[in-house]
């Protein structure tokens, strides 16, 4: 991970909140680069303590002449076109024909269908 103000990449084990690490910018409206410098504000750990769902979600996408699928919770967070931006959703917001962020290529898939599955 870049972080601000630091020579070399860190090992993403040594971030902590506050720092401020390189990430995508998608601000089409905006004549910078596309890469700019946003701070760390929380964490997510597996933690195999913790009750897991045995619910997830299946959402089906279309890439074009590729179709695919992705099993995630229901929490999961995923990124979405809005007007000319990606902005994060949970999972559990996704709609049927939402423009899914699928690559860093900065490609669309086209949600097909979404189901609620229970793990066996």
């Amino acid at each position: 991970v870049r972080v601000l103000n630091d020579i070399d990449i860190m090992p993403l084990s040594k971030v902590q909140i506050g720092d401020h690490v390189l990430v995508h910018n998608d601000d089409n409206s905006s004549s910078n680069s596309r890469r700019k410098y946003e701070p760390i504000y929380a964490f997510g750990h597996y933690d195999p303590t913790i009750l897991v769902s045995e619910e997830y979600l299946e959402i089906s996408i279309n890439e074009g002449n590729k179709k695919s699928s992705l099993q995630i919770s229901n929490n999961h967070m995923v990124f979405i076109r809005q007007k000319n931006n990606h902005v994060a959703v949970p999972a559990s917001d996704l709609q049927i024909g939402d423009q899914l962020l699928v690559n860093n290529n900065n490609t669309n898939g086209i949600v097909t269908d979404i189901r609620q599955v229970k793990s066996a």
